[in-house]
């Protein structure tokens, strides 16, 4: 005979699969150096997208999106690092002129 459990006893899962895990700090010199590079590459793919407007428009769409990326995973993770005032300051700057940058080609950022 096949044991078929109560519906009482099948909602009851371990809170931790209820409970969010905390996201996990990343080191401070290892994420600066990867929102840092986050940034520029997305200056790259901003310059590129200037350049390829006027020969290649898909690529150019190409290119803004993965610079739209770019700022988007900086914006993801750069709440994981620790920063000090000099380096938050440099990322700043860095990441309006990317956010600046992308709002010239059209992308739409709060």
């Amino acid at each position: 005979m096949e044991r078929v459990s109560s519906p009482e006893k099948q909602s009851r899962a371990p809170l931790a699969s209820k409970v969010p895990m905390p996201k996990p700090r990343i080191d401070p010199g290892l994420g600066k150096e990867f929102l840092v590079a986050e940034l520029r590459t997305g200056m790259t793919f901003i310059n590129l997208a200037r350049t390829d407007v006027t020969s290649d428009r898909t690529a150019a769409q190409r290119n803004r999106k993965n610079a739209l990326k770019a700022y988007e995973s900086y914006l993801k993770f750069r709440t994981r690092v620790a920063l000090n005032d000099s380096e938050t300051l440099e990322l700043e700057t860095l990441a309006a002129e990317l956010r600046s940058s992308l709002q010239q080609l059209g992308e739409k950022i709060a």
